[in-house]
């Protein structure tokens, strides 16, 4: 039994060594993740920004403007807030896309997140029996 024991050590370490590799190299993705997802994160908050705006805007002009117009500015202001209203359309596609390339990314990093998870475990039921043996 003494005899095996510097070559059960050596394995544990082996192990050991391998999952401590394998749990910085998710750690440094999961950073290079959370570096990816910056763009996205800003370009939500603009598109965010340019709907408050527009809808903004629009309530204004529905609200204060078009009652008080002749028949011709009304119609003109029709078009000028369906114009709005298309932005409005474009800029929500927009936050949508970049909201769902978001969770793809959070998804990702959950992912990584979890194998982090299982291989700690695995070190530790590793060590556990290693213990537990000698």
């Amino acid at each position: 039994m003494q005899r095996s024991l510097p070559k059960e050590e050596e394995k544990l370490e082996v192990i050991y060594e391998s999952l401590k590799g394998e749990t910085a190299d998710l750690h440094k993705a999961m950073e290079a993740k959370q570096k990816q997802l910056l763009p996205y994160q800003k370009k939500i908050l603009q598109a965010q920004s340019s709907i408050d705006l527009v809808v903004s805007q629009q309530a204004i002009i529905r609200k204060r403007c078009l009652p008080s117009l002749p028949n011709r500015q009304k119609c003109l202001c029709t078009v000028f807030l369906t114009l709005h209203q298309t932005r409005v359309e474009n800029a929500t596609h927009q936050l949508q896309e970049a909201t769902d390339k978001l969770k793809e990314m959070d998804n990702s990093q959950a992912q990584s997140l979890e194998s982090i998870r299982v291989s700690s475990a695995t070190l530790k039921e590793a060590k556990k029996r290693y213990v537990e043996t000698h």
